[in-house]
């Protein structure tokens, strides 16, 4: 079983999944409610951080999104599920089909929420109404996924980067020579969408790791990296007009102007291995690493929060409505906040 301890401030969640019917995999089809979780006690603590429990260990919180009805959405891997949380805390999900395994999420020109899943692209509006898009086989949506400056939706795959339009056409575009995967991706000040990829290329060569642009029109130009082999992660629009991103391997937090300017920050704990990183509403920006939450701003001071036990790290974040940040920690189980505010 994974660990469960929560923070001192954790808020106590209950709740189990229930008998219900699969819905989804089918235009139109509406997925059941399948779990509900309410707080029941919020201990007072200095430490600024509210964690909600899922309701069982089974729950891996993946991807997650602000979405248009106020509440944060996410995914959970393992049990095909779409979550969703209120600011307040109370937890609800949708049971989808077997086939759909949800990854990353966003929030859509629709003002439904749309995800990746394998093979498919998935939406689910805020009334729970499920459909989704096999995809092709050359680009298979592996993880990260966005709503493009075009109003259409942008993924991730294997050395391509995808495309789908809210009417379910498909287009894909070749994001260099490498066989890495796509990491993040994010709409830039400038219009383009920009991304992250990391892993080998097709000789095997740990040299897949690339800062890259790619325009509506599929024009990719890529930006080197002063570090190498840093495992390239998340990647965030900044406040400052800047994207940041994450080095995974090498433990730092770079910036990049859209003239291709790259400096790096390196974190103070050897080891911290950052993943995934938001802006917040504080004009800093957060992200996520193996012990805990982590905020830089956009001068370059970092500031951390550590997390209890041994498996905080944390796959998802995102900015709330509420002037918070939320983030998902697959291995415990659980959701976790902070105010900005």
């Amino acid at each position: 079983m994974k660990g469960r301890l929560a923070l001192a401030v954790a808020v106590a969640v209950s709740g189990a999944f229930a008998g219900c019917t699969t819905g989804g995999g089918t235009p139109g089809a509406t997925a059941a409610a399948v779990f509900r979780a309410h707080p029941l006690a919020n201990a007072p603590s200095p430490n600024p951080i509210t964690q909600y429990l899922l309701p069982d260990d089974q729950n891996v919180p993946e991807g997650i999104t602000a979405g248009p009805d106020g509440a944060l959405w996410f995914c959970d891997n393992d049990t095909e599920t779409i979550g969703r949380i209120t600011t307040s805390g109370s937890i609800s999900g949708f049971q989808l089909a077997s086939t759909l395994r949800p990854i990353g999420i966003t929030t859509g020109p629709d003002q439904a929420l749309w995800f990746s899943a394998g093979d498919q692209i998935g939406r689910i509006t805020t009334g729970g109404a499920v459909s989704s898009f096999a995809t092709p086989a050359t680009a298979s949506a592996v993880g990260t996924i966005v709503t493009g400056p075009d109003g259409a939706l942008w993924y991730g795959s294997i050395g391509r980067i995808g495309r789908l339009t809210t009417a379910g056409a498909f287009s894909a575009f070749a994001v260099g020579k490498s066989t890495g995967t796509v990491q993040g991706l994010t709409v830039g000040p400038d219009g383009a969408l920009w991304f992250t990829e990391s892993g080998t290329n097709a000789r095997g060569r740990d040299d897949g790791d690339r800062l890259g642009r790619i325009t509506t029109a599929g024009k990719v130009k890529y930006f080197k990296i002063p570090t190498a082999r840093p495992f390239l992660q998340g990647i965030a629009s900044g406040p400052d007009g800047a994207l940041w991103f994450t080095e995974q391997d090498a433990n730092k937090i770079g910036r990049v102007t859209t003239s291709g300017s790259v400096s790096e920050y390196t974190l103070e704990t050897s080891g911290s291995g950052p993943q995934a990183i938001a802006a917040g509403s504080d004009g800093a920006l957060w992200f996520t690493f193996g012990a805990g939450l982590g905020r830089i701003t956009t001068q370059g001071r970092i500031s951390t929060y550590s997390l209890p036990g041994s498996d905080n790290s944390g796959a998802g974040i995102a900015a709330g409505q509420n002037q918070a940040i939320w983030f998902t920690l697959p291995l415990e189980d659980a959701i976790d906040t902070i105010s900005t505010g």
